[in-house]
């Protein structure tokens, strides 16, 4: 799909993102990456989404994991930080202590 019909569909690409197939959540990264190049404030938004999944139970075992490293690698490398969500944890290591149980 085009970039433009894309960024009106931040539920849709936040679905990919958040799937509980591996191989979804993996492919969804290429494209968010084309997103925030053209929409700053999508991956803002993005940012949000991902990180209330975190505070639900994992769907299966590393999901929250590769969340957190989404989170802490593939959009903090855009130049976006945790800070929009109400902090300023940037720390991957300081996520994992915080949602692993």
């Amino acid at each position: 799909l085009p970039v433009e019909i894309l960024l009106a569909q931040i539920d849709l690409v936040s679905a990919y993102c958040l799937s509980d197939v591996d191989e979804i959540r993996q492919a969804s990264r290429p494209m968010v990456k084309r997103l925030v190049e053209h929409d700053s404030e999508f991956g803002i938004k993005l940012i949000r989404l991902i990180a209330d999944a975190l505070f639900r139970k994992e769907p299966k075992d590393g999901y929250h994991d590769d969340l957190i490293d989404f989170l802490t690698s593939e959009l903090d490398s855009y130049g976006y930080s945790m800070a929009p969500i109400g902090g300023s944890i940037q720390c991957r290591e300081s996520l994992r202590f915080a949602f692993t149980p």
